[in-house]
């Protein structure tokens, strides 16, 4: 049995109050979110938006996906992220893995990237326990 893990840091948007001076709609897609902070960023630098007028990015129901770190500076001040108050936003910045294969000792394994950094793995929708040692329990010295 071959398992394709995917490795995620995901996080819950919730619902903003209070009303914003504009909004920006994202729907899900791969970097529309680090898109809309961009455009927010174009419209600010053309006079469109006062540099402390408030802009709410709303972010639809469904995966958003960012194929690399979404850096928000000073210049981003005033803006607010919001998705739907029942829930549904994910913004999702992880990679996956190669397949695993299982070892004749049992042990399941896959090639890591070397710069690769990571606090959690999924498998599916379930949080994985990465390998420790020992199993359970502490070392005592």
């Amino acid at each position: 049995m071959r398992i394709k893990p995917v490795v995620a840091f995901v996080f819950a948007v919730t619902a903003a109050v209070g009303v914003p001076a504009s909004e920006i709609r994202v729907s899900p897609s791969v970097d529309g979110l680090k898109a809309a902070v961009e455009a927010v960023r174009r419209r600010r630098a053309a006079g469109e938006f006062a540099p402390d007028a408030s802009v709410e990015i709303t972010l639809e129901k469904g995966r958003h996906v960012l194929t690399s770190p979404l850096t928000l500076t000073a210049e981003d001040s005033f803006l607010r992220f919001s998705g739907p108050s029942d829930g549904g936003a994910v913004v999702d910045g992880g990679f996956g893995l190669p397949e695993f294969s299982v070892r004749s000792d049992g042990v399941w394994e896959t090639a890591v990237p070397k710069d690769a950094a990571f606090e959690q793995v999924w498998v599916g929708d379930r949080l994985a326990v990465r390998a420790r040692s020992p199993n359970d329990g502490w070392f005592y010295m």
